[in-house]
C-alpha cells in the first residue's frame, strides 16, 4: 500500500485558466487605477473647500452656502435638515425621514 500524500496535479487547462485569471485581475486593477475619479482625493477636497465666488449671482452664492452647510457635521452625521432657497432667503426645515 502506498500511504504517501497525493499532490494536486495541474494540467495544461488549469495553468491556462490561472494565467487568464491573473491577466484579467491585472487588467482590472490597472483600469481601476487609471480611470477612477475617487482615487484623486486631493483634487476632490480642493473642489469641496473652494472659496465662494464673489462675482457670481446671489442665487449661486446661496447654493454654495447650502453646499457648505450640507458638509457640516451633525449627530451621527445624519444631516437632518432640508434647505429651501427663495429670493434672498434660505429656509432650513427639519428632515424627519
Amino acid at each position: 500500500m502506498n500511504n504517501a500524500p497525493s499532490r494536486p496535479i495541474l494540467n495544461r487547462r488549469d495553468i491556462l485558466k490561472l494565467a487568464a485569471l491573473a491577466g484579467v485581475t491585472a487588467t482590472g486593477g490597472y483600469l481601476l487605477f487609471e480611470y477612477t475619479p475617487w482615487l484623486n482625493v486631493d483634487q476632490q477636497a480642493a473642489q469641496t473647500r473652494r472659496p465662494l465666488e464673489k462675482v457670481s449671482p446671489v442665487s449661486a452664492q446661496m447654493r454654495e452656502l447650502v453646499r457648505y452647510a450640507s458638509l457640516a457635521a451633525s449627530g451621527h452625521n445624519t444631516q437632518p435638515w432640508k434647505f429651501a432657497i427663495a429670493d434672498n432667503t434660505i429656509d432650513i426645515h427639519p428632515d424627519f425621514a
